[in-house]
């Protein structure tokens, strides 16, 4: 699952949050990313948090720190998203092509700044699943391309009715095929038609700036196609 998905999942624990003015940089744990889904705008992406990759503390950027993205068309400030105690900075981009590059700017003028978070797009692509089909003698076959690709591919299964399977690809073949009965369904709807968002995701690994304490900086192409697994 792309953490951009994980922010509504997020917003249903219990989370808490701290201003930035109390918190050194080499504090923060930065997830810094680049999302395209073939639209007409990339989307750059920040969640920052205190207490390492699993903590569900987050910080809200205070007066005067900000953090901005520098792509190829400009440079654009990424505006606050608070969801209770979650904070998340988001800005649209007009960069969609391969290889474009992203650099990520967290400014602390009464403090370290984080200057130089890279990240560039891997390739584009298209997909396909079959839109609707029995799961227990079915097999659902999702194909993309095209393949061979030297980023990693990785599936997901989005649905109320599933445990969101997610399934890495470091080869880029072009095709998966879940097998009939390979669904992990909630029991109680075990018996029921089933709304399924398939994923596509083609992720290239960045580079995080030192002065942060841990975290990840990533571009991807993502790609979805909505089906119904029938009983």
């Amino acid at each position: 699952m792309s953490r951009i998905a994980l922010i509504p999942l997020l917003a249903a624990v219990a989370c808490s949050s701290l201003g930035s003015s109390d918190i050194e940089t080499s504090g923060i744990h930065a997830d810094l990313w680049v999302s395209y889904d073939g639209g007409q705008v990339s989307t750059a992406n920040a969640l920052l948090k205190v207490g390492g990759e699993t903590s569900t503390t987050f910080v809200e950027l205070q007066d005067p720190d900000s953090i901005a993205v520098t792509s190829p068309s400009g440079t654009t400030t990424l505006s606050a998203i608070q969801l209770g105690s979650l904070w998340t900075y988001v800005a649209n981009t007009g960069d969609t092509s391969e290889d474009d590059m992203f650099t990520f700017a967290l400014d602390r003028p009464n403090g370290t700044s984080a200057p130089d978070s890279t990240v560039s797009l891997p390739a584009p692509f298209t997909m396909i699943a079959t839109a609707s089909l029995s799961r227990a003698t079915e097999p659902l076959v999702v194909s993309w391309g095209p393949a061979g690709a030297p980023d990693p591919v990785r599936l997901n299964l989005h649905s109320a009715c599933l445990t969101d399977p997610a399934i890495e690809l470091y080869d880029d073949p072009g095709t998966y095929t879940f097998t009939p009965g390979s669904y992990a369904m909630h029991d109680d709807v075990a018996d029921q038609a089933c709304d399924v968002t398939v994923e596509v995701h083609r992720v290239r690994d960045g580079t995080l700036d030192a002065a942060f304490g841990s975290g990840a900086a990533y571009a991807e192409q993502v790609r979805s196609v909505d089906i119904v697994l029938e009983p």
